[in-house]
């Protein structure tokens, strides 16, 4: 989320209902002028418009015309709590914000000089635009009656983008490149721009065409499978988990359906654990043996992730030739070290581990690592059922990112899940989904672009005789969320024990 004055200046998104933090604002934290999407500050402000959606009152039910469509749990990641919290804690800032806006809308602001255009995935996925267009009860009922269309001296006609400003993705900007960007970027002026994406969607549209248009072999698996019976999975610092539907289907506790926001003229449900790569390195890096595994792989020409990776296949497969229970059998994670974004969208919960010894060594790190890791599996095979309970149809899973590099990580996926799992030939699907969405701005069609430009690379498929592991291993992933809420539950004094 970017905050900026009426002169497109930042302006500070610190708490300043302190004096003293107040003070601070007021020297050089002007510059802090974003929030990041995994910043959970807004907790408090995410529960009182949560709370608000489910009274029978006017404002109420004002309230759960959107909140429904984030599966009925607004997160503290989208930006309606955010903007409130900025309300209530940075009421300086607040009163002189005139321009409210994702990373990515501001982006194509800045390449274009068009400050007033927005695009229908971040003002859906983000803010809670509805497909008949924003709704002004909702923000009068939340608190944030600046934002509402009704009130032409709020935020709302500049700041949030008028219906009639907010435009479908690819769409071109008038204009293209301005001159002042053009100059910063060694580009042409006027080369054309398109509507952005949330990155996380430029990678679902770079990469779920793969194999629709293909005469290559290895896409003879796909052949036959729609659009909306493939799931993209966007593995960075967290996970993204995309499926497009041609009618509306409401997932609980997940976001959407999400009207054009991604494919065109198709409904989106999005998906997502809030931590996942980052978590991996919070493993490595709170480790004693950290620093060690980090320079072995460096001697290794590798990175610690597949370095540890690599490690624990060779202790599995040692193990299962010598009929030996496997490295992970007595080592589990609960991996809600961040809270949990879907399918239980709760930002309070944390993570859990079971099986600790006094190990301090690479071996310890490898069990920890690799439990980690498989718990990061079932998260996603615990939103995938929950998906597909509620009527999504999905066959094949595409995923891209850093986690999709990772060979244990994606055989692990495809193992736990029973489903193929494409890795598209070129590996850096959110770029090659900005180009589609420039192809789209210059001429061309997305339609086109997704079918022409995205290929199969490799295709990994469920092995057998490793479902039934999983399976055990998913049933304590479950206990384990169940055991954690049981002690919350009698720690608060409301267990009947």
């Amino acid at each position: 989320l970017v905050i900026l004055d009426e002169n497109m200046k930042p302006l500070s998104v610190v708490d300043q209902s302190s004096a003293t933090a107040e003070a601070s604002t007021k020297s050089q934290d002007t510059i802090w002028n974003i929030i990041v999407w995994m910043d959970h500050r807004a907790e408090e402000e995410a529960q009182i418009v949560n709370d608000l959606s489910v009274e029978p009152s006017t404002d109420g039910l004002a309230a759960s015309e959107v909140v429904k469509h984030f599966g009925g749990a607004i997160s503290p990641e989208n930006e309606p709590p955010k903007l409130l919290w900025l309300k209530r804690h940075s009421q300086s800032s607040w009163a002189r914000a005139r321009y409210a806006m994702d990373l990515t809308d501001f982006l194509t602001a800045r390449a274009t000089g068009s400050y007033y255009v927005r695009s229908s995935c971040t003002t859906a996925c983000k803010w809670g635009r509805l497909k008949t267009g924003w709704s002004s009860r909702f923000w009068n009922a939340v608190g944030l009656e600046e934002l509402a269309l009704s009130d032409p001296s709020g935020l709302s006609a500049a700041g949030i983008g008028i219906d009639s400003d907010i435009r479908s993705p690819g769409s071109p900007i008038e204009n293209g490149v301005c001159p002042a960007a053009a100059a910063a970027l060694g580009l042409p002026d006027g080369t054309p721009v398109g509507v952005s994406l949330i990155d996380a969607h430029c990678g679902g549209l770079g990469m779920l065409g793969a194999g629709l248009a293909s005469e290559e072999a290895e896409a003879e698996v796909l052949k036959g499978v729609p659009f909306h019976e493939r799931v993209a999975m966007i593995c960075g610092s967290s996970t993204c988990i995309l499926a497009a539907s041609e009618t509306p289907i409401c997932v609980p506790r997940v976001w959407g359906p999400f009207w054009d926001a991604m494919l065109p003229n198709t409904w989106l449900t999005e998906g997502g654990q809030s931590l996942t790569g980052l978590l991996l390195d919070h493993i490595i890096e709170s480790h004693p043996s950290g620093a060690l595994v980090k320079a072995k792989a460096e001697e290794d020409g590798t990175n610690p992730h597949d370095w540890l990776s690599k490690l624990l296949e060779t202790e599995i497969e040692n193990a299962a030739n010598n009929h030996l229970p496997h490295p992970l059998a007595e080592f589990h994670v609960l991996p809600y070290f961040h809270g949990n974004r879907h399918p239980r969208a709760d930002p309070t919960l944390r993570g859990a581990m079971i099986g600790l010894d006094l190990g301090t060594g690479v071996n310890d790190l490898m069990i920890k690592y690799g439990a980690a890791l498989f718990a990061l599996v079932y998260g996603a095979r615990h939103l995938l059922e929950a998906m597909v309970s509620s009527g999504h149809k999905l066959t094949a899973i595409f995923a891209t990112g850093s986690g999709a590099k990772n060979s244990l990580f994606v055989q692990t996926l495809a193992d736990a899940v029973s489903m193929p799992v494409v890795i598209p030939r070129e590996s850096e699907s959110v770029v090659l989904g900005a180009a589609m969405l420039g192809w789209s701005a210059g001429g061309g069609t997305l339609e086109s672009a997704i079918t022409r430009m995205s290929h199969v690379g490799r295709i990994i498929s469920p092995r057998e005789g490793t479902r039934r592991f999983h399976d055990r291993k998913f049933q304590v992933f479950l206990r384990m969320y169940e055991d954690f809420m049981s002690y919350r539950s009698i720690m608060r004094g409301s267990s009947a024990e």
